[in-house]
């Protein structure tokens, strides 16, 4: 995997964030920042800093108790240092371990570990992690009881622990003796160094500026490649993107055709089916409009019968002869056989009608039915057995119970209800 150097110094930075809350007494803010390391050495395939890594959330985790975690973790860095050859790295992890299985009170586990850490210092001839290991070997003997291997412990501990002192302070005096020694020499070297520092600095000036030149050339030559290749790319989805819009139109403009085609073959269905209803009705108020003027014709005919019969022939024959004209003008008889007619024709009308103005009486209802059929005034006084006039007062006392403005027309009023 190809990482950057940014990225493994993000991934220190992050690690000593880490480690500085964690010697602040934070323990959740250092596990924050140093998971964040773990991760990005994962994701950079940083297989000893992984290690590191987990050794020090280790440390954390031991801090608040979590030794369980704790040993998890190094464990795991433990194997990653052994694969790696790193001895340094193997003697700390081990005695971090052996520090958290003492905290546990688990002393055979501990001492295991700090010996095996102690093998590995003495090869290396580390004496700081010596010194480190024979004082935790100590307090464990003390825990333990076993006071003459803490004395012995405490004695190699100190013996170590001056060695260390020994040698840094060795080193430290070593040092000066080399800083006096070179101090005459470097002062005599001092103006030829800022000579070649001079010639160095023209030229390392120089690479950069032809290094520069060379990557700005090689990055405007692949901008250019790139945004070729860019507007390419987006000429070909432009042009597929209208393709696709135009059959998208044509796809809608086909789909709203055959929905207008289908609704105006509905509309025109509708509209036969509406005008065949219409005929319907028409021929059947034609029908029993000529069915009930049957009736007025018969009944006019019968009347004047029944006139010439009272006035022209022997007094004799008249009763009989007005007897069967009367039995043929029953007013009731026809009206019955007219209402089953007209509510075959406008069902429920009647109902529609008594349920909105119960106040109409019978004749009311009668009159209203006639005038629904547009039978005149006439027409009517011979079917209901009345005189015109009277007729006439009927349909106004018929448009005060319908409360109708003097302007409303009593018909239209009728056939809309």
């Amino acid at each position: 995997m190809n990482y950057t150097t940014s990225e493994i110094r993000k991934a220190i930075r992050l690690s000593n964030i880490g480690m500085e809350w964690f010697h602040l007494g934070d323990y959740k803010k250092a596990l924050e920042y140093l998971n964040q390391a773990l991760e990005s050495d994962i994701k950079n395939n940083q297989t000893v800093k992984i290690g590191i890594r987990k050794n020090e959330i280790s440390t954390v985790l031991s801090a608040m108790g979590e030794y369980e975690k704790a040993i998890r973790l190094n464990e795991e860095a433990l194997l990653i240092f052994r694969k790696a050859g790193i001895r340094e790295s193997q003697i700390i992890t081990l005695a971090d371990m052996g520090d958290i299985y003492l905290g546990m009170g688990q002393y055979t586990k501990a001492e295991l570990c700090f010996l095996e850490g102690l093998e590995l210092a003495r090869t290396t001839k580390s004496l700081h992690n010596q010194a480190r290991i024979f004082k935790s070997l100590y307090e464990l003997s003390e825990r333990k009881g076993d006071f003459k291997k803490a004395l012995d412990y405490f004695k190699n501990y100190s013996a170590v622990n001056d060695s260390v002192f020994s040698e840094i302070k060795h080193r430290q005096l070593a040092n000066f003796e080399i800083l006096y020694e070179t101090g005459q020499k470097e002062k005599e070297n001092q103006l030829l160094l800022r000579d070649n520092e001079l010639k160095e600095k023209r030229q390392r000036l120089s690479i950069a500026i032809i290094v520069a030149l060379a990557i700005i050339l090689i990055l405007i030559f692949f901008l250019y490649r790139m945004k070729s290749a860019s507007l390419s790319q987006s000429r070909k989805l432009l042009a597929q993107e209208q393709e696709l819009a135009r059959l998208e139109i044509e796809k809608k403009t086909a789909e709203n055709k055959l929905l207008e085609d289908r609704v105006f073959a509905e509309q025109q269905i509708n509209r036969l089916e509406r005008e065949k209803h219409q005929s319907e009705i028409e021929y059947k108020n034609a029908e029993l409009a000529g069915t009930t003027l049957s009736l007025v014709n018969k009944n006019e005919i019968l009347g004047e019968i029944r006139t010439m019969l009272m006035s022209n022939h022997k007094p004799e024959t008249i009763p009989g002869a007005i007897r069967f004209i009367n039995a043929n003008t029953d007013i009731d008889q026809d009206w019955n056989k007219f209402r089953l007619t007209f509510e075959e024709v406008h069902p429920g009308f009647f109902d529609r009608l008594q349920r909105q103005y119960p106040q109409l009486t019978d004749h009311d209802v009668r009159l209203s039915a006639y005038l629904r059929i547009n039978l005149s005034s006439r027409e009517i006084a011979g079917l209901m057995n009345v005189s015109l006039d009277a007729t006439n007062k009927g349909r106004q006392r018929l448009r005060k119970k319908l409360d109708l403005a003097p302007e409303s027309d009593l018909n239209e009023f009728l056939k809309s209800v």
